[in-house]
């Protein structure tokens, strides 16, 4: 994965940039956080779209035919540069919002896994959406934004710590 155009938009004598992606279906949840010179805490920051659209392309490269793919990865990348990626394929992630239920049927079609792959958070899940389904009525999901409501310059709640 090539980072370069995190790179060229990070401010100057920046220290770290870490970066927790989750997904199922379209609901996207993104949290990204950047230690500069003096901090002690990650702060929010709005990374450039490329970096995200790799995520996508790296999520649908990793599939696993009837294993599926990640639901989450935590990216952080420091000078030098030197980074690390670690990706959760089993447990629930910190989704805000929650996925609708259309959100796992869609998941389940792009990405199908067998029963036995499934953590059992996202059976239940699947299992809700298909009940939905059958009853001829599914709760659809709102649109939803990859961007944290902070980089949209909506009111936010406290950014969660790293």
């Amino acid at each position: 994965m090539t980072c370069s155009a995190a790179l060229s938009s990070l401010p100057p004598d920046w220290r770290e940039l870490a970066i927790d992606y989750r997904v199922v279906g379209r609901n996207i949840g993104l949290s990204v956080g950047l230690l500069g010179p003096g901090d002690s805490e990650h702060r929010l920051w709005t990374p450039p779209d490329e970096p995200i659209r790799q995520f996508q392309r790296l999520r649908g490269g990793m599939y696993r035919e009837n294993e599926g793919t990640w639901f989450s990865l935590r990216y952080v990348l420091e000078p030098g540069p030197h980074f690390s990626v670690s990706y959760n394929w089993r447990n629930e992630p910190d989704f805000q919002p929650y996925p609708s239920p259309d959100a796992f049927l869609l998941e389940q079609e792009r990405f199908p896994r067998e029963e036995r792959f499934m953590p059992s958070w996202y059976r239940d899940q699947l299992a809700a959406a298909r009940r939905w389904l059958s009853r001829g009525t599914l709760p659809r999901g709102r649109a939803r934004s990859r961007r944290s409501p902070v980089a949209d310059g909506r009111a936010a709640r406290r950014p969660r710590r790293w």
